[in-house]
């Protein structure tokens, strides 16, 4: 889960949970484990048939899909899989962005910023010039972008040596990712470029270091794959109906896609969630085990 997540005390009304208030609940993604474990003590004590099945428990989702990035596919026996983690209920999440992060450090040169400022060159400055052309947020209907971290400079009276700048582009196809994230780094890199030394009393030039770390690939399931009927299946049994969405964000099913397995997430009625206003219905919690027992059924 994310923070703050320490000493969660859970309360009850009627049939919403809900935490003290100054920390999360905690339903995402617990509820989907409570889910899963419902549903195998019914299966067993009722003695219900059903068939071959895995449950996968990762950790570190929040900060980058890093448990599941780490399975061996190999040990998988699986060929199609449910993921547990969305809001709402009766949603399937079909299809979710492919995201990359990036990593842009100008390096300048430090000088004194009251004795002698013509000797310097701000990397703070070059960064938001560049950060300044940059459209940011929604770029289209399948991208978007952000700069969400800046780290530089070392004090007020100092010329900043250096800076960082991180963010991340996310596309539901790769070309607009690559084509996204390719400009970002023409326009850091053109601020460098065209940096210039009027005066011509600076010793040196401004330089850039831009890094991409692939955070996780796209996810589209075809509405006609095994994953998407079997769930469909499913709810007709029980007279529900779904609603098949596309997500903005990405989870553990988009790696699990990358591996070969089919993956769709479903969703399990957690509201509100990373805020201390999270909350979810005990109703909600049993849709989503009756609908994960009539998937394994």
């Amino acid at each position: 889960t994310v923070l703050p997540a320490v000493g969660v005390k859970v309360k009850r009304e009627g049939e919403v949970f809900t935490s003290a208030g100054d920390t999360v609940l905690g339903s995402d993604d617990k509820a989907g484990i409570a889910a899963l474990i419902e549903v195998m003590r019914t299966l067993q004590e009722k003695n219900i048939p059903y068939g071959p099945v895995e449950y996968i428990f990762t950790t570190c989702e929040e900060v980058g899909l890093m448990g599941a990035k780490i399975l061996n596919p190999s040990s998988i026996k699986a060929k199609i899989g449910y993921a547990l983690d969305s809001s709402g209920i009766n949603r399937v999440v079909v299809g979710a962005p492919a995201a990359n992060r990036i990593t842009a450090e100008i390096k300048g040169i430090a000088a004194h910023a009251g004795l002698s400022p013509e000797k310097g060159i701000s990397a703070i400055h070059l960064a938001a010039r560049a950060i300044a052309r940059l459209k940011l947020g929604r770029l289209d209907q399948e991208s978007t972008a952000n700069i969400g971290l800046i780290e530089g400079g070392t004090a007020t009276n100092i010329i900043p040596e250096s800076v960082v700048v991180h963010g991340e582009v996310r596309s539901h196809t790769l070309r607009k990712l690559e084509e996204h994230m390719q400009n970002i780094q023409d326009v850091f890199q053109d601020e460098v470029d065209n940096w210039t030394d009027p005066e011509n009393i600076v010793d040196g030039k401004p330089s850039l270091h831009f890094k991409v770390i692939e955070d996780y690939p796209v996810m589209k399931l075809d509405k006609n794959s095994t994953v998407i009927k079997r769930v469909a299946e499913a709810a007709l049994a029980l007279d529900a109906e779904l609603d098949y969405v596309v997500a903005g964000g990405g989870s553990d099913a988009n790696i699990f896609n990358s591996f070969g397995i089919q993956c769709a997430i479903l969703s399990t009625g957690m509201d509100k969630v990373h805020s201390t206003q999270e909350t979810i219905k005990l109703s909600d919690m049993a849709l989503t085990a009756e609908l994960v027992m009539a998937i394994l059924t």
